[in-house]
């Protein structure tokens, strides 16, 4: 077995590294937002003196959903809402719906608690827009719709 060395790929996926002659157990993984996405586990490459250089490509699994939507209120989206998604075992993910009331987010498998929250003034009126829900993902890779529907409420 040889020494472990580490590289990070371009952003196109192309990678080098040099290595001494050994056998190497590889593993891979693509972090998005803080969330292992995609991963390869239990490669095994052999490398042996006076080879040559090699060109290798290695397929990594999806190992998480891709949860999007959008935040509205009576079918207004609404912009800049706090989403927080807690799962049993991992920590509370954090995201802001952009100006036009969508967010897109990995997420693990896992049941989730999802809350949002919004406080804004309109025309004078402070107002909050809420949202509890759950989520629950048992199935990777998977592409999830999940749309936050605000209540709200006058403070």
């Amino acid at each position: 077995t040889a020494d472990q060395e580490s590289v990070t790929s371009e952003s196109d996926g192309s990678y080098e590294i040099q290595l001494q002659p050994g056998t190497y157990n590889i593993s891979m993984k693509k972090v998005i937002n803080s969330v292992d996405a995609y991963t390869l586990e239990d490669e095994k490459i052999i490398l042996t003196i006076g080879q040559e250089a090699q060109i290798r490509d290695f397929d990594l699994e999806k190992v998480s959903a891709t949860v999007s939507g959008t935040t509205t209120f009576e079918g207004i989206n609404i912009a800049n809402v706090s989403l927080e998604f807690e799962g049993e075992r991992v920590a509370p993910f954090r995201i802001n719906s952009d100006e036009t009331g969508f967010y897109t987010l990995e997420l693990e498998p896992y049941n989730y608690t999802v809350t949002a929250n919004l406080e804004v003034t309109e025309d004078g009126q402070n107002y909050t827009y809420t949202f509890s829900g759950f989520l629950n993902i048992t199935t990777v890779p998977d592409d999830i719709t999940y749309n936050i529907v605000l209540a709200r409420e006058e403070d």
